[in-house]
């Protein structure tokens, strides 16, 4: 099994699904107060993004934000509520039934449920969508890992809303990722019924067998088809949302369907609310061009805004009276990363768990929080985060800045300055070698590259040199899976769902995932195959704390903070809701009094 980046990813450049409507709702007041209670369909929501998605098929897509596009066009069996962060049953009638050996899960789809043209959604097209993944020359590569451990389906003749996954092991996000996919209309994506012809074996199997196929791989090409990343009339599915443009670095125009199945739902759960007419998604490019467009009245809501602008911005009075302001502890962690497995030909001194440990005592975390993060976040000591009720253990606690516990171990580990140039050195295998170590950032994130500046600062005076090197993304990501680097400075986003550290801190995923600080411990690796398989709450908590002892002692990260999300949402709006799942917000749940519309079809 593999994990796929759809449960854990990376955000290489530090940015920075739905609620449960009968929580958290808010009645504005003041200024933009109202008399009106209920909802009501109508006006616009236009949300300002810094860059633009890479395209919107819900299996190719790797971008942040087209990720927070999908449930607005798509849906699937089942969603994470996001502030009870429970999953919950969307197209399901109910969560699935689990057999006793963990290996089948059966879902009864809704009644209600249908398509754009009225037919209704059955199993066969959850069966065709899978298909879509697992078809070998599909360019479904971001998504496939995440449904290799599906050996088969079961399909009932006398229930058509009746689907069985029958998996190869047992796994604690088998119930996630089936629920998550999002589910397509075979009459949009298969008109020609080509699929039709080929079971999911054929198809898992069919990288050899069907190759010479013409109708395996017509399929293929055309769901490929680039053209078709961005085609409205090609990326539809039974979401509340069609996609109405896409304008090339400038907007994303979403329309709310006139006839949807959900509506009725819509006090049921919130992914069945859908209030504004359009969500638009206007593409700024810089922090400075959206807070500008807020301020001109051209941009509704934002997130993601820098510590420093969103500070400033609050001070504004224009900004003041006429948007609220907010934040909530994200699903993710920040954390520098330090290479635990220096290849032969760099300098090993991060191989020494020594020498990690006394770099974490001289990272001032609180004081890099307070002056450059302006108190935006909350520490931590581990993977263990404050809103994961299972996984946190406030028995660890955060490594305190202490500059003489740092020159205890840098001295036990036998780097010591012998020519007195004020740089640590050590003769390793025959070799002398500096404490000198390279941290990387990414260029173009101030914010990051504060943070290694003030690092940089502090380790100084301890004899540990530290040289800052700003990298282009591409070239960053390349460095990190080279293991290229001895320090560098990034964030995980982690859904509310049980967590698989086999991504990260598995042995078996150094130079082949994201293990790119080469962390390897025998122990480690037995707990995360563990927990894996555990699908007992209560037992995985025991192993959760085991896993986490571990990674606290060899500390293959210095863990920072868990940031907090800064959203600004334009008052005329009810139903304000935030949470901590990424990205904060659902414009879709956003409705406005009748008498502040501000847009209308013309």
């Amino acid at each position: 099994m593999k994990t796929s980046l759809k449960v854990l990813f990376f955000l290489f450049v530090i940015i920075t699904g739905l609620t449960s409507c009968n929580k958290a709702k808010k009645i504005q007041k003041g200024e933009y107060q109202t008399t009106q209670t209920e909802p009501s369909f109508g006006d616009w929501v236009i949300m300002g993004i810094i860059t633009e998605p890479d395209n919107l098929n819900p299996f190719m897509g790797i971008s942040a934000y087209s990720m927070y596009i999908y449930p607005l066009l798509y849906q699937s069996l089942t969603v994470i509520d996001n502030i009870s962060t429970k999953e919950k049953p969307l197209i399901a009638e109910n969560l699935p039934l689990v057999s006793e050996d963990g290996l089948r899960y059966t879902y009864q789809i809704r009644s209600d449920a249908t398509w754009d043209n009225g037919s209704p959604i059955l199993a066969e097209d959850i069966a065709f969508t899978l298909k879509i993944i697992l078809h070998p020359y599909t360019n479904t590569a971001v998504i496939k890992p995440y449904y290799n451990n599906i050996n088969n389906i079961e399909l009932y003749p006398d229930n058509p809303r009746k689907i069985t996954f029958i998996l190869k092991e047992k796994y604690i996000l088998s119930s996630y990722s089936i629920g998550s996919m999002s589910i397509l209309p075979r009459y949009i994506y298969d008109k020609e019924n080509l699929m039709e012809k080929f079971s999911l074996q054929e198809v898992i199997n069919g990288k050899e067998t069907l190759k010479n196929n013409s109708d395996f791989m017509k399929f293929a090409e055309s769901f490929n088809a680039p053209s078709r990343l961005r085609d409205p009339e090609y990326l539809r599915g039974s979401g509340a949302y069609l996609l109405e443009k896409w304008e090339t670095q400038q907007q994303l125009v979403l329309k709310r369907k006139t006839h949807w199945w959900g509506y009725k739902h819509s006090k049921e759960l919130s992914a069945f609310e859908a209030y504004p007419d359009k969500i638009i998604y206007k593409i700024t490019n810089t922090v400075n061009t959206a807070i500008t467009e807020m301020k001109a009245g051209n941009i509704d809501a934002v997130f993601g805004i820098p510590p420093k602008d969103f500070e400033e911005v609050k001070e504004n009075d224009i900004m003041k009276r006429h948007f609220n302001f907010y934040t909530n502890t994200q699903y993710a962690f920040m954390y520098i990363g330090l290479n635990n497995l220096p290849k032969s030909n760099t300098n090993p001194a991060l191989g020494d768990i020594k020498v990690r440990r006394a770099l974490a005592y001289l990272t001032d975390v609180d004081k890099i929080l307070d002056k450059i993060y302006y108190g935006y976040g909350t520490r931590i000591a581990n993977i263990g985060l404050t809103n994961n009720k299972e996984m946190y253990n406030p028995e660890f606690k955060p490594v305190p800045y202490s500059f003489e516990k740092a020159q205890q171990l840098l001295d036990e580990a036998g780097w010591k300055d012998t020519n007195n140039d004020g740089i640590r050195d050590k003769v390793i295998n025959g070799k002398k070698y500096d404490l000198n170590l390279d941290f990387i950032t990414v260029a173009g994130s101030v914010t990051t590259q504060n943070m290694a500046l003030m690092i940089q600062q502090s380790a100084k005076p301890a004899g540990v040199k530290i040289n800052l090197i700003s990298q282009e993304g591409n070239v960053f990501i390349q460095r990190l899976r080279n293991r290229d680097f001895d320090m560098y400075i990034s964030a995980w986003s982690v859904p509310p769902t049980p967590f698989d550290a086999h991504q990260i801190f598995h042995s078996k995923s150094i130079d082949v995932s994201s293990n790119f600080v080469g962390f390897s411990n025998s122990e480690a690796d037995k707990l995360i195959e563990q927990i894996r398989v555990e699908l007992d709450p209560e037992k995985r908590k025991k192993l959760y704390y085991e896993l986490q002892k571990i990674i606290y002692e060899q500390q293959p990260y210095i863990f920072l903070w868990q940031p907090k999300e800064r959203i600004i949402i334009h008052k005329r709006y009810q139903n304000q809701v935030v949470f901590d799942n990424n990205p904060g917000i659902a414009p879709n749940m956003f409705w406005t009094p009748k008498e502040y519309v501000k847009y209308k079809e013309k």
